[in-house]
């Protein structure tokens, strides 16, 4: 979502419904557009369980030759093995992948 047009992203937040999934779930709309700003400045995302207690991922968009997202690639794992320090060090190779699968799909 964060790399949506700015027109249809600022459509789609007001209609989302903001439940709480697990303790740490982001449940209003400034909090969850102002984290869409930094995964959108940053590059990447970072689930620390907030969809499923316990679970922790990064996760970076995959963009086509038009510019638009046309996929991700997300690492996953129980936060007992994804630390914040292990989620750190696969922000790079992540990245990395994206941008040679975005490469591929013909964006310059």
């Amino acid at each position: 979502m964060a790399f949506l047009p700015e027109a249809e992203l600022k459509g789609l937040l007001p209609r989302l419904r903001y439940n709480a999934l697990a303790p740490r779930t982001i449940t209003t709309q400034a909090a969850f557009a102002a984290e869409l700003e930094r995964v959108r400045m940053s590059g990447y995302a970072y689930d620390d369980e907030e969809h499923i207690e316990g679970i922790r991922c990064i996760a970076a968009p995959v963009f086509a030759y038009s510019g638009r997202v046309v996929g991700s690639l997300c690492v996953v794992g129980p936060r007992s093995r994804m630390t914040r320090q292990k989620l750190k060090g696969l922000r790079p190779e992540v990245l990395t992948l994206c941008g040679a699968l975005s490469k591929r799909l013909g964006l310059r």
